[in-house]
């Protein structure tokens, strides 16, 4: 049997003899434990097959590659694996220290506050308790809508009062009516305002505004180009002035008559004008009976 001091100096031979592409190895394989672990302590590098004597070119690396390295040992950066966490789920904020193998309490915190400050994470409250959480992801409240909800919460807390003190009830229906609006979610919320401007838009614009504007723009021979009237209602659409004007039409209030040739509108009046018939389009218009 071999003695320990012949082992030791074995070990210790190999140390020395390993070459460079040996190092690139060990540091590979550590770097892909600890990627895998979050945090790789320096007593446990002997489990990885690396030597002590190159246990510090190791940590130099591995620092080299962008990960932390202190007295305890080598992790992925504290922000990363916060981040990461964050992707999937929210933290407590005093349980941060427990999503991050081998850091001190220091340093988590000195890694919230730099994800806050960059915008990669924010704060929100559940229940009562403090929760970090990424920003990106999360549907909020504006100060707006807290101050708003404040005040909102504040006439229920008065009416349930009210209704203790009366032996009275409040109806389930009016709470939820009250509190609708900050349940809302963003998209549900740009979803609903995107299709009422969509039907603005689609709705004609009001007949007595069409009328005026034929009044404003009409020319000497008493025709009003109909380019003219849609610029002279903006912001109303083109569609809304379009309908206003073929149901004005319809009701023999006003005449529309064709452009005599194609070729003369411009690109822009052209849109503007109404389709008519068989690819033609309408660009003059003049009002039945004149002015009102």
């Amino acid at each position: 049997m071999g003695s320990p001091l012949g082992a030791a100096s074995t070990t210790r031979k190999k140390a020395k003899e390993l070459a460079p592409e040996d190092l690139a190895i060990l540091v590979d394989a550590v770097e892909a434990a600890i990627r895998r672990e979050g945090f790789v302590r320096k007593a446990a590098l002997g489990k990885l097959d690396v030597p002590p004597s190159w246990r510090g070119p190791v940590l130099e690396a591995l620092a080299r590659r962008g990960l932390e390295v202190d007295a305890k040992g080598a992790r992925v950066p504290i922000e990363e694996q916060l981040a990461v966490r964050l992707a999937a789920q929210h933290i407590p904020l005093k349980k941060a220290g427990t999503f991050v193998p081998g850091a001190t309490p220091k340093r988590v915190g000195e890694a919230v506050q730099a994800l806050l400050r960059s915008g990669r994470a924010m704060l929100i409250v559940r229940a009562t308790e403090l929760v970090l959480a990424r920003e990106s992801a999360t549907d909020t409240l504006t100060p707006e809508d807290m101050a708003r909800l404040e005040r909102t919460l504040g006439g229920v807390l008065k009416a349930a009062a009210l209704a203790r003190r009366k032996g009275a009830a409040l109806l389930r229906a009016d709470v939820a009516t009250v509190l609708a609006g900050f349940a809302e979610s963003r998209a549900a919320r740009a979803a609903r305002e995107a299709e009422s401007s969509r039907r603005e838009a689609l709705a004609p614009a009001k007949e007595a505004d069409v009328l005026a504007a034929i009044e404003r723009v009409r020319n000497d021979v008493g025709l009003s180009f109909v380019p003219d009237v849609v610029r002279a209602l903006a912001p109303a659409s083109t569609a809304a002035v379009h309908a206003a004007l073929v149901a004005a039409s319809r009701a023999g209030r006003v005449e529309l008559h064709p452009e005599g040739g194609m070729g003369r509108l411009s690109a822009e009046d052209l849109a503007l004008c109404v389709p008519g018939p068989q690819d033609s389009r309408l660009s003059w218009t003049r009002r039945i009976g004149g002015a009102a």
